[in-house]
């Protein structure tokens, strides 16, 4: 797992967790399950997403012209808070939490936690769906 890399979609390049080394940290310290859970995330969301990457905020960030997601972990969990800008998002499988006190740019900002390998396609539709939606 320590191999890890993400994909940036926009030149073919293969970006390293090692550019970031306090997310890398953070994320070897998670469960391997947990990384799994992370890493099927990213590797769906890079078919859509124009750049993906991690940070020393430490958080992993995919962006467009403007960050519209950003993925961590807490709790054991994976948390993802997605950009809505006025989107809806509505799941029968995860629960969505507003952001109404979030530091970030943009209008409106909902929060996704996920633990199962069988929740990455649904954050992956509601995170796909506000990147089409922010355009």
């Amino acid at each position: 797992m320590d191999k890890i890399r993400a994909y940036e979609s926009t030149d073919k390049q293969m970006i390293p967790l090692s550019i970031a080394p306090k997310f890398e940290a953070k994320f070897n310290k998670m469960s391997t399950h947990l990384q799994e859970v992370f890493t099927e995330l990213i590797i769906k969301c890079s078919k859509f997403c124009s750049k993906c990457f991690p940070t020393n905020t430490p958080d992993f960030r995919l962006q467009k012209s403007f960050n519209f997601c950003l993925i961590n972990f807490v709790n054991s969990k994976v948390r993802i808070h997605i950009r809505t800008d006025g989107l809806k998002l509505e799941s029968e499988h995860l629960t969505i939490r507003p952001l109404p006190n979030h530091h970030y740019n943009g209008w409106e900002w909902v929060e996704v936690a996920i633990d199962k390998e069988c929740e990455v396609d649904e954050a992956v539709m509601l995170i796909e769906k506000a990147f089409r939606h922010s355009d």
